[in-house]
This record gives structure tokens, C-alpha cells and sequence, in this order.
């Protein structure tokens, strides 16, 4: 099952993230994406320290990225997410970073329609929970519950 995120991950380039050929350095995208991932997991009301307290630990096992264009200083972008489930305890986060030149395409991007924005990048990051008191994987029922549709607010501690 994938859920569709309308909510963009809005962000700006700043110069220290570029190398010395004036591009974001690749390391920076991960950066970029990880930002992404826990705005859309804040926004679905997820604490990564409750759960770290908790003894669960969201991780990333793999991740496949292809590099389309490089960013540049100042350059706007945004970040597009889908989240699912593969297999049985395997979370799925496709994300797509666009950049936009302005205000209007931004709002296109809104409204899912990436016709004029410009692809960066691709990239699906495969994540598991890891309970570490049994220090084994496990599923994490408070993402099962944004897959079933329900915002986990109750799991946020306040």
C-alpha cells in the first residue's frame, strides 16, 4: 500500500553544502532526504525519541539514489514523498527532489503537478524498525497505523 503525501518538504540550498565544483555535494542529499522523512513522520505525529525510548529504532538498511542534475548555491527545491510498506517489516520511502524557479511552480508542485519543475534526484530508502532489546527487526506500529490511514498523534507524548 502507498500513502501519497500532498505536504512538500520545502528547502534552500546554502552555499557551505556545495563542493568545489559549486554543486551540492552528494553527501548533503542524504541530508536532505533524512530532513524530509522525519518532517513527513512529525507530521503523521511519530517522536523519534519517545520510540528511541521506547527501545525502537527506525534505520535505514538500504538506499538507491540516482543523481539526475546537481543542485546549486541558492537553488529552491522541494521534496516529494510516498510512503509504503514491502514485504512484512520493510517501510518503503520514495522521495524525488525538484527544483522550482518559483513561487508559481511551487504552488504546481502543491497540487502534485511536477510538469514544470525540474527532477534531481530519485531515491527509494528502504527502513526497518530494530527493537533493540531484543535486538532484533520488528514492525512499527505506529507506521502501520499511517498505513491504515490514522494519524498516530496518541504516540507523540504530549
Amino acid at each position: 500500500m502507498v500513502i501519497e503525501i500532498s505536504h512538500l518538504s520545502e528547502f534552500k540550498v546554502r552555499d557551505y553544502e556545495c563542493d568545489l565544483q559549486g554543486i551540492v555535494n552528494n553527501a548533503n542529499y542524504f541530508h536532505y532526504l533524512e530532513q524530509s522523512r522525519h518532517e513527513f513522520l512529525q507530521s503523521h505525529g511519530i517522536d523519534f525519541k519517545l520510540a528511541h525510548d521506547m527501545g525502537l529504532d527506525l534505520v535505514v538498511a538500504r538506499a538507491e539514489v540516482d543523481f539526475i542534475k546537481p543542485l546549486l548555491p541558492s537553488d529552491k527545491f522541494t521534496i516529494h514523498l510516498e510512503f509504503s510498506r514491502e514485504g512484512r517489516l520493510r517501510y518503503i520511502f520514495a522521495q524525488k527532489i525538484f527544483r522550482f524557479k518559483d513561487l508559481e511552480i511551487l504552488e504546481k508542485l502543491k497540487m502534485r503537478d511536477f510538469s514544470q519543475a525540474e527532477l534531481i534526484l530519485s531515491a527509494k530508502i528502504t527502513c526497518a524498525c530494530i527493537d533493540r532489546n531484543r535486538s532484533k527487526p520488528c514492525k512499527f506500529e505506529w507506521l502501520e497505523k499511517i498505513l491504515d490511514g490514522i494519524v498516530a498523534n496518541e504516540y507523540t507524548g504530549n
